[in-house]
């Protein structure tokens, strides 16, 4: 299965591409422009402080968050499948200089280092249930002890202009999908307690705002959760890591 659906996306976006300009490449909607100029600072406004922080990104694209997420970090891993998109998001920002680009299908990604942040805006949608798991377990082990990952998916088919030059690769869920998956995944931790793992823990989960905006929608089609890496030990978790449960954002807000 995961073989098939690697199939499908490398298919579907080798032909966008090919055949799209602009932004129309990695967006499938008429309002593409208009959403990249709401959604950005919307999600943006989500994360943590980003200063001094370094960021894996996960299915970069051409670049539409690298930009922001490179002008307030210390260091960006822009990621992405396409080797096309991957060299216009050089383009777009390499002269920021903290940004290295890298092609890779993130279901099979290894890196050897670990971030602050895990950013992934639409990645998990596209794959099956099995890599969606192994992204997130991998995504456990790729952030830093109390760090952050973040991930947005579209949750239902909801569109409003016609399809792709090819088949559309997204696996549209219910949210609760996703919740599951971050709720039960867990990473053993090596040591002398058996019971010991890391998970990530949401410590928010909420609709986009501004695609009901946009699409005049009453149907809240997009979600984001923002997690934090914490430990559990016999099912209990921990705060070794000085992790607690508030959400410090950007904008010096916090959740409680």
């Amino acid at each position: 299965m995961a073989a098939v659906q690697k199939e499908r996306r490398v298919e579907y976006w080798e032909s966008r591409a090919s055949h799209c300009d602009g932004i129309q490449k990695v967006m499938n909607y008429a309002c593409a422009e208009e959403m990249t100029k709401l959604e950005i600072p919307e999600i943006i406004a989500e994360l943590p402080p980003l200063k001094d922080q370094s960021i894996l990104e996960l299915g970069a694209g051409i670049g539409r968050f690298t930009t922001a997420l490179a002008k307030e970090a210390k260091h960006v891993t822009a990621v992405d499948l396409i080797e096309r998109f991957t060299e216009e998001n050089r383009q777009n920002n390499a002269h920021l200089g903290n940004t290295d680009f890298l092609t890779s299908d993130a279901a099979t990604l290894e890196v050897s280092q670990k971030y602050d942040i895990v950013f992934s805006n639409f990645l998990l949608q596209y794959l099956d249930e099995e890599e969606c798991r192994n992204v997130v377990l991998k995504t456990i082990s790729w952030v830093k002890d109390g760090g952050y990952a973040f991930f947005r998916e579209s949750a239902k088919d909801e569109r409003d202009m016609p399809g792709p030059p090819k088949a559309n690769a997204s696996l549209y869920r219910h949210p609760s999908f996703y919740t599951d998956i971050f709720n039960t995944v867990r990473l053993p931790v090596e040591g002398n307690d058996p019971t010991r793992a890391d998970f990530l823990k949401i410590l928010k989960t909420q609709s986009v705002k501004c695609v009901t905006v946009v699409l005049s929608k009453e149907i809240d089609t997009h979600q984001f959760w923002l997690l934090k890496k914490v430990s559990t030990i016999d099912g209990k978790e921990t705060h070794t890591n000085g992790v607690n449960g508030d959400v410090p954002h950007a904008n010096g807000t916090k959740e409680e």
